[in-house]
């Protein structure tokens, strides 16, 4: 298995290199179905997100109007003016999707805090992997398209770190190159 993490770690650019950087930063539009059924139709157009690269915290700019930027930790999510000056805030934002089912509606809030942490996890694994408490084995190759793929399922089997990657348990689909095709 460790043969396998480490072909996908070096797929996305090596562990080295992971761990030189401290933040990496993505200009994009974030909208469509989920957005639609969710109450929430225009999504996020055009919005500059800064990511740290070894724990879950993100910025959104602008989020909730021009002037305003969207900050995210686990324990946290919150909406700021220019002048630092909080428009609003959650304490303990994932708890705020307690009951939900796939047409409950979300405030702006629960939009900011899913794209923050979806968007960490995607683009933080397989790194957070290779902390301390993870385990990783494969759960089995197949055929897709021609193409082996192979499953990884990852387990944190202890509690994160303080502010630390707070997500449990998940896993990835790694094409026959190690890059991550998927996760789920």
């Amino acid at each position: 298995m460790k043969d396998l993490l480490t072909r996908a770690l070096d797929a996305h650019g090596g562990l080295s290199r992971w761990r030189e950087i401290e933040a990496f930063q993505l200009k994009v539009s974030i909208g469509g179905g989920l957005w639609r059924l969710k109450g929430l139709p225009d999504g996020l157009r055009d919005v500059t997100l800064r990511i740290q690269a070894h724990r879950p915290r993100v910025t959104i700019t602008p989020f909730g109007g021009a002037a305003r930027t969207g900050h995210f930790t686990p324990d946290r999510v919150w909406v700021e003016e220019a002048n630092g000056g909080v428009v609003e805030e959650r304490a303990t934002p994932r708890a705020s999707f307690a009951g939900h089912v796939l047409t409950t509606p979300w405030d702006k809030l629960q939009e900011l805090s899913f794209v923050s942490y979806a968007l960490w996890n995607y683009l933080a694994t397989p790194f957070v992997c290779t902390e301390p408490g993870f385990e990783t084995r494969e759960s089995g190759p197949h055929e897709e398209n021609g193409e082996t793929w192979h499953r990884v399922r990852w387990h944190r089997h202890s509690d994160p770190p303080p502010g630390g990657q707070p997500h449990a348990e998940g896993g990835s689909v790694l094409g026959s190159d190690g890059r991550i095709v998927t996760n789920e």
